[in-house]
């Protein structure tokens, strides 16, 4: 999610997307296409959620990146739009107090 999110968010800054287009097709589009509730903030749905700032800086590393998987095609690249948080049923998986 991290790079995926950096590289969607770099087709709302070039102008290509708005936010809300690409939060869909990062949310509640695929969620649809599997035929799934997910990708939507609603009473009774899943708490999963990412808090990012859109604007924040940083660079791709390869082997500096959360999770196991460190190989990336966007090693090297500067991307705007950090994930700061995410959240999988209500607990927090990632982030600073993530447990």
């Amino acid at each position: 999610m991290v790079t995926l999110l950096g590289v969607t968010l770099a087709r709302v800054h070039d102008g290509t997307l708005t936010l809300p287009q690409a939060l869909a097709l990062l949310t509640h589009k695929p969620a649809a296409l599997l035929g799934t509730t997910s990708g939507t903030l609603a009473t009774g749905a899943a708490a999963d959620l990412c808090l990012f700032a859109p604007d924040q800086s940083w660079l791709v590393q390869a082997g500096k990146l959360p999770g196991r998987a460190q190989n990336t095609p966007f090693d090297g690249r500067p991307l705007e739009g950090r994930v700061l948080g995410t959240w999988k049923g209500g607990r927090r998986v990632y982030g600073a107090a993530a447990a």
